[in-house]
């Protein structure tokens, strides 16, 4: 077995050269904002001067002090930053203010995430154990074991949920979610890869189409045909573009033009291209082409060679692009050759790339390839970028929110969006993001190990091993890593700021400090070992401003009944000022139809506990005048309620909130609420197994509690409980609004 912490010593100072830049082709195109540091200096542990920076003057010049190393004193108070008191804690989950969706998606720089659609949310909508993604994908014994000599097809997943109801098919609340969360990041759709014009992933590009255009009227999908997998499109390319085209997300340029973006477009000969837009004119629908390549300048000369004005049919080009650090940092030149062609540039993103079914994967080094890619994009001026990708799982280029690299490059990606968009957004809130893999890259397989097939690097990177650091500092500071007994620090200026070690065996914690107090601390999300059963070259990571994975698998908001157009549920443009408990955005629920009995829900698995807390910001506006009632059903999986708690009122005389029980209300004392106005509701419910369950409910406004009341029985006790409704029971003369937002749920 490898003796990880020998070897980092042993190649550490290889490793820190590399890390302090030296082997970056085009510095350039790096972080403006970024340094690493160097941890080959150990000091006593008694030695505290380090803790105190110094000026570091200019915050846009990086900072190359030495960092220092010295031996882990046993403290681990305040390593756990995942809990806070009700009125102090994270804010927001972000360390920069999102601008306005409205004011991204205005910019003529457009972005859109590659959609893939074989890996959807959730294949078969059980519990997360028995999902067909764990069952099949992620177990090497999955699929009869026909990845078992790669060690399984993958090696994370999307997050996980419990199932949800189907009063609208499972497939439609979970892509609803997967646009609100694009959607949420600022960025402008999904450039979907059209795989086929018949069966299952045909059927998913028409669903995607569909919700986008219900959830928002700015998310659009950009036509992407898949000329490597459409078998024989020649017999049906028109009428499959025709259908799509009569979509309204369809992506059109302001002139009216549908764009088509093809992917591997130089699959088929120019001529071919030419007579299918020709084809396609005759069919009253114009078009332009933006083809994506795998080496594009080749492919697109041969274009240009073989189409008379060519401008009239292509308007831009792309390629699939590198995955690279090295590679990454040389893309700018990409864009002045494709401007010089009078063309368009769609700068290509992307996190890292793992395969374990081919056995391959290109280093990635932590998040510096999409940071370098997103800068070349910026700083060279690019019109679009496509983020490959969204979600394909085969290839771990996603960067939608999944179980082992979390948020950190939706969030990263989320900044570099707006930055993109319009310009360098101000740091607003200390952050960290941390990158790094489960395990050295030359760690051997276990003998117990069903992988016969070793992954091996490609794209000429050498494999990095460290642990990287990507710090937003509103003012300077200093950057922890503690790992394998030993603290690692660095100092940095204000602004973003990348600091690595090499890899060695635990659980890192990474910390900021100033002045000798900890500012914000982090577990890392998973611990490294050198005792392996099959290799993952996925980095992992986290975010200091996310909460973690919760066992309950919490799930996404779900329609309760079946909607009409007097119904809607969206995103909310309002978030809760309250401190952040979760991950997913404020929603809102409106309803303008008297007595409509529908609403929203929220599942979560039964855990067998006896008592359990679930907490929620919620705000109800009333549009028009007249009275309403709102019910907070505590539900079991068949969604009968165990106990009703009523938010009734009106528009004028605000909500009065009441325990319903043996067919009465009973008022909380001191519950009449202002309407327009966030309060946080915390309602603890005991003896969930005992078959007498009552629960206590409280509520807050942001300085202090507002209204009590405890030991009230339920109306019907469950067997078990798994289900939150918001039901809207009456809506006299009244159109209303049902804001919730930081749903959370802890087993005590």
């Amino acid at each position: 077995m490898q003796n990880i912490k020998l070897f980092a010593a042993v190649f550490s100072a290889a490793i820190l050269i590399s890390a302090c830049g030296s082997g970056d082709t085009n510095s350039s195109n790096q972080d403006p904002e970024s340094s690493v540091g160097d941890s080959s200096n150990a000091i006593p542990s008694n030695d505290n001067d380090n803790l105190n920076p110094p000026d570091l003057g200019n915050p846009d010049i990086g900072n190359n002090d030495p960092d220092t190393s010295e031996p882990d004193d046993g403290d681990s108070e305040n390593d756990d930053p995942q809990t806070s008191p009700l009125f102090s804690g994270i804010t927001h989950n972000l360390p920069f203010d999102p601008a306005p969706r409205s004011a991204l998606t205005a910019s003529s720089k457009k972005v859109f995430a590659h959609y893939f659609t074989p890996y959807p949310l959730s294949i078969n909508n059980k519990d997360p154990d028995q999902e067909y993604y764990r069952v099949h994908y992620l177990d090497p014994h999955g699929e009869n074991g026909k990845f078992l000599d790669k060690g399984g097809l993958l090696r994370q997943k999307p997050l996980d949920r419990a199932p949800v109801p189907n009063y609208e098919s499972f497939k439609y609340t979970d892509m609803r979610h997967e646009v609100r969360m694009a959607g949420k990041m600022g960025i402008d759709g999904f450039a979907v890869d059209i795989l086929s014009n018949t069966g299952t992933q045909w059927e998913r590009t028409l669903m995607m189409l569909d919700i986008a255009a219900e959830e928002f009227d700015d998310f659009y999908v950009l036509i992407m045909p898949d000329m490597n997998s459409l078998s024989n499109p020649g017999s049906y390319f028109v009428d499959m573009i025709k259908t799509l085209s009569e979509k309204p997300a369809a992506y059109r340029l302001d002139d009216g033009r549908l764009v088509i973006a093809p992917y591997l477009a130089e699959n088929f000969s120019p001529q071919w291209w030419s007579a299918q837009v020709q084809n396609l004119k005759a069919e009253g629908i114009d078009v332009v082409l933006w083809p994506v390549y795998q080496g594009w300048q080749a492919d697109m000369g041969n274009a240009i060679a073989a189409t008379p004005n060519y401008q009239d049919i292509y308007y831009g080009v792309s390629d699939w692009g590198p995955r690279s650090p090295t590679s990454a940092a040389n893309m700018d030149s990409h864009i002045d050759a494709a401007n010089e062609l009078g063309l368009r540039w769609m700068a290509p993103v992307a996190p890292q790339d793992m395969r374990p079914k081919s056995s391959i994967y290109t280093e990635a080094g932590g998040s510096e390839t999409l940071r370098y890619l997103w800068m070349s994009a910026i700083e060279g001026g690019a019109d679009w970028v496509q983020l490959i990708t969204w979600n394909d799982y085969s290839e771990a280029t996603e960067i939608s929110p999944s179980t082992n690299t979390g948020y950190g490059f939706y969030d990263l990606s989320a900044y570099y969006n707006q930055w993109f968009k319009l310009g360098q957004p101000t740091i607003e809130r200390d952050a960290m993001y941390a990158f790094y893999r489960e395990h050295h890259t030359a760690t051997p397989l276990s003998a117990q190990t069903t992988q016969m097939t070793l992954m091996q690097p490609v794209n000429n990177e050498a494999p990095r091993n460290e642990i990287e650091l990507v710090a937003f500092l509103t003012e300077p500071g200093t950057l922890e890593i503690e790992i394998d007994g030993y603290v690692h620090r660095q100092h940095g200026d204000a602004g973003l700021r990348v600091y690595r070690v090499p890899t060695a065996e635990g659980t890192p914690i990474f910390r900021i400090t100033r002045g000798g107090e900890i500012i914000q601390t982090m577990n890392g999300p998973v611990q490294i070992t050198s005792s392996i059963d099959r290799q993952n070259m996925l980095y992992h990571a986290a975010s200091s401003l996310r909460s973690r994975t919760s066992s309950v698998a919490l799930s996404w908001p779900w329609r309760f009944g079946e909607y009409n157009s007097n119904q809607s549920l969206e995103i909310s443009e309002q978030s809760s000022p309250f401190p952040r408990l979760s991950n997913h955005p404020a929603m809102r629920y409106h309803d303008s139809n008297a007595n409509s009995e529908k609403g929203f829900g929220y599942s979560f698995l039964d855990t067998g506990a006896n008592n359990i807390t679930l907490s929620f910001d919620f705000n109800i506006q009333a549009d028009s005048f007249g009275y309403f009632g709102y019910e907070l059903w505590l539900a079991d999986a068949k969604e009968a309620p165990g106990a009703i708690i009523d938010f009734s009122g009106g528009a004028q005389s605000g909500t009065h909130i009441q325990n319903y029980a043996n067919g009465s209300y009973s008022s909380i004392t001191n519950s009449k609420l202002q309407n327009d106005h966030w309060y946080r509701a915390e309602i603890t419910v005991n003896g969930i197994q005992s078959g007498a369950s009552t629960y206590q409910i409280r509520v807050y406004d942001e300085t202090k509690e507002l209204a009590s009341a405890s030991n009230v029985a339920f109306d019907e006790n469950l067997s078990e409980l798994s289900r939150l409704i918001f039901h809207c029971k009456q809506n006299d003369q009244a159109a209303t609004s049902l804001l919730v937002d930081n749903l959370s749920l802890s087993v005590h």
